[in-house]
């Protein structure tokens, strides 16, 4: 996983993930610790391993997406991350992917 949302943040960045309530917890680690997770994240394109699924946060492709089974990203139109997940998406088919999207409905409250 490359997430955006708290990359850089340093000691901020984990403090809000400590701060989520242990049953909404997944088990996870780093790269460098991840033989017995099922859940790995990372921030630098360079850490990846042999893993199935790709979820990527960022607004970029990382290095080496290709060498993975199933590639997910969550793009919420709303924060103006549209037109660059568009271009994703274009660059997905010219390397002979044929990428599936989904809409979905706005949340309830």
């Amino acid at each position: 996983m490359y997430p955006s949302r708290y990359a850089g943040a340093g000691k901020h960045g984990r403090q809000a993930a400590l701060d989520i309530p242990p049953r909404q917890l997944l088990p996870h680690a780093g790269v460098q610790a991840a033989d017995n997770e099922p859940i790995v994240i990372g921030t630098a394109s360079g850490e990846r391993q042999a893993f199935d699924l790709l979820i990527n946060l960022a607004g970029d492709l990382p290095e080496g997406w290709q060498g993975y089974q199933r590639l997910a990203e969550v793009v919420d139109p709303r924060t103006g991350a549209l037109p660059a997940a568009r271009d994703r998406f274009r660059q997905y088919r010219s390397a002979g992917y044929e990428p599936h999207y989904h809409k979905l409905g706005k949340a309830k409250r």
